[in-house]
């Protein structure tokens, strides 16, 4: 994928739709709870550009609440998948691919093996044959889905606290409104306090969106935490599998005379362009 392209949908998908979200749930909690009323006019050009700039700073922000939930979810997933994933007690991988993996890296990149009986140095060295495989298939271009895999993770890291958000704000609107309907419906509510705060008046309207709204929120924050775990299954997966289809294919190539080596795989210098991950 052309890198500008790349970086368009990395900046739509994890700043811009994250942080116009909150930005509509923002307008909604101070209208549906506080009754403070904005005045939008989003008819101008230059009040689109302003809203557009707003979203993509406001999702630099959703993004650093992201990274934070990220090693909160990590510790529910049993550890990052990049080292996980080798880990001997783990079964997704047999542990054919997994031997053959990390000899393979360990040729690669010079490194020694992880030291099993040292769990710390030993995920720490898993760590690194993941980073630099990253790199490697980056530089390569051994993976056309990389850009792929990357937005989609960064948009879910986005949608999830977006998600959380709308939820407290539905939530907060729907309490809000019903509290309101059931005081006056017992006359502990009169007109006369309506009139004196617009906290105390009551609107339809609020209490069906937050009807409708809260439970949707709730599944919401479901399924975008499944896709935000998948997603980041999925990127690991596509680092180790086409790393070692990389490296079985210089192999080949060794192997019938099609590469001049005769000391194994040549190691590409490294480039600088591993996607965000705190």
């Amino acid at each position: 994928m052309n890198s500008k392209v790349s970086f368009t949908l990395y900046d739509l998908a994890s700043y811009v739709l994250p942080g116009a979200l909150v930005l509509v749930l923002f307008y909604w909690l101070t209208t549906g709870v506080a009754g403070v009323i904005l005045q939008l006019n989003f008819d101008s050009l230059g009040n689109s550009i302003f809203l557009l700039g707003a979203s993509y700073i406001v999702g630099h922000l959703i993004q650093a609440i992201g990274r934070y939930m990220e090693r909160w979810s990590e510790q529910k997933w049993g550890g990052k998948y990049n080292e996980r994933l080798m880990r001997v007690d783990d079964d997704y991988y047999s542990h054919d691919f997994k031997t053959s993996y990390k000899a393979a890296a360990s040729d690669v990149f010079a490194l020694s093996l992880p030291d099993e009986s040292k769990p710390e140095q030993a995920a720490a060295r898993r760590r690194e044959l993941f980073d630099l495989s990253l790199y490697l298939v980056v530089q390569e271009k051994a993976a056309d889905q990389y850009a792929i895999l990357d937005a989609n993770f960064a948009l879910y890291r986005g949608l999830l606290p977006a998600m959380w958000f709308g939820l407290l704000v539905s939530s907060l609107v729907l309490i809000k409104h019903v509290s309101v309907l059931a005081l006056s419906a017992i006359g502990f509510l009169s007109s006369s306090a309506a009139s004196q705060s617009y906290f105390f008046v009551f609107d339809y309207a609020h209490l069906i969106l937050g009807m409708i709204l809260t439970p949707l929120f709730v599944l919401g924050v479901r399924i975008v935490s499944w896709r935000f775990e998948t997603s980041s299954r999925r990127f690991v997966h596509m680092i180790y599998r086409n790393f070692f289809i990389w490296y079985r294919r210089q192999k080949f190539k060794q192997a019938t005379g099609q590469q001049n080596t005769a000391t194994g795989p040549q190691v590409p210098q490294l480039i600088d362009n591993k996607p965000d991950e705190d």
